[in-house]
């Protein structure tokens, strides 16, 4: 690998700092290379006094990716198969600890689909096949301890009830300020924005938040009104008491596929979702947050794909209620009604 300088522009305490950082990089290099299997010496990165090479070399590649543009994920198929990307190198502490494979309590919402849920008698959702993928890479074992609120996920952890949360939703910023540190992630949903049939959105408006969850209303000027729960927020939105709730699309399909909320209109939100991370207080444990984070990095492209994709196909069952019934067919349920007065009378 090259990098040009160009002499006659170039000081030389910038040639003296370049050359630091190349040194630098040629120890990263290196030691890739050799942890590869091959010699350390191929990863040497150098300095050039020829930019015209460098411009010869840049049009080489780009005349390489115009005929072949899949031609790095080819060169990197062949040089670093799946067996040597799965390993990941824990320090001797790291796996000493997990020598005892210790059993870890994941506080969770019981019935937060697609995250967690119950289907047939059995645990599923996108957590628990995290979860798996975690244990199958480091022997740590889980149990789940439940609460009904974000809020309530928070208190188990900090008293002492659980280890961690499985399915925190807030970004960085927030996590920071009120004292929690987020693992990378491990799934992202698309959001979608639920509105109140009658709302104007040129007025300042009233945006139903789950306690817990911290997040920027649409405008400024609009207010935040908190509830307890998501299905809270949008029965909330549906009754005129907020005017909107911005959510997973995936949390709405749930809800709508146990009820139906006449008075809200779904409005879709390009290139916007929520991160899922694993969430433990702060200061955090180093040992176990360096566990969880080599862990997640190791997901392969497809396993955190399969992770979503997977849980977001279950069809769910839903009781059938008089309520649904009625806004899915209000003819049948009308014919029901005229026939159970006529045979009343």
């Amino acid at each position: 690998m090259m990098f040009a300088i160009v002499k006659d522009t170039t000081t030389a305490s910038e040639e003296y700092f370049m050359e630091k950082v190349l040194d630098l990089i040629s120890g990263k290099m290196g030691g890739a290379f050799e942890a590869a299997g091959y010699d350390r010496t191929y990863g040497r990165v150098t300095v050039s006094n020829r930019p015209d090479l460098c411009e010869q070399l840049s049009a080489a590649m780009n005349a390489i990716y115009s005929a072949n543009p899949n031609f790095a994920d080819e060169l990197y198929q062949k040089y670093f198969p799946q067996d040597y990307v799965n390993r990941i190198d824990f320090t001797a502490e790291e796996k000493a600890y997990l020598a005892q494979s210790p059993t870890l309590r994941v506080a969770a919402l019981k019935e937060n689909y697609p995250l967690l849920y119950q289907e047939g008698g059995q645990l599923k959702g996108i957590l628990p096949s995290c979860l798996q993928l975690i244990t199958q890479r480091t022997n740590l074992n889980f149990e789940y301890v439940y609460g009904e609120t974000m809020t309530e996920l928070e208190t188990l952890v900090r008293e002492g009830k659980a280890d961690l949360i499985g399915m925190y939703l807030n970004d960085d910023q927030a996590a920071d300020q009120s004292g929690w540190t987020r693992t990378p992630s491990y799934a992202r949903l698309d959001l979608v924005v639920l509105m109140n049939k009658r709302t104007s959105a040129s007025a300042s408006m009233t945006m139903a938040v789950p306690e817990g969850i911290t997040m920027k209303p649409t405008q400024p000027e609009d207010k935040i009104r908190f509830y307890k729960t998501y299905l809270d927020c949008i029965r909330a939105v549906n009754e005129g008491r907020a005017d909107y709730v911005r959510m997973p699309a995936a949390f709405a399909e749930d809800f709508y596929s146990r009820d139906y909320y006449a008075n809200i209109n779904l409005i879709t939100l390009n290139n916007d979702h929520e991160e899922v991370t694993l969430a433990m207080p702060q200061p955090a444990d180093v040992l176990l947050y360096s566990i969880f984070s080599k862990a997640i990095h190791n997901f392969s492209q497809m396993e955190k794909e399969c992770l979503v994709s997977q849980n977001l196909l279950q069809i769910r069952k839903s009781a059938v209620t008089i309520k649904s019934l009625l806004y899915s067919n209000p003819l049948m349920m009308l014919s029901v009604c005229v026939g159970g007065i006529g045979l009343i009378f």
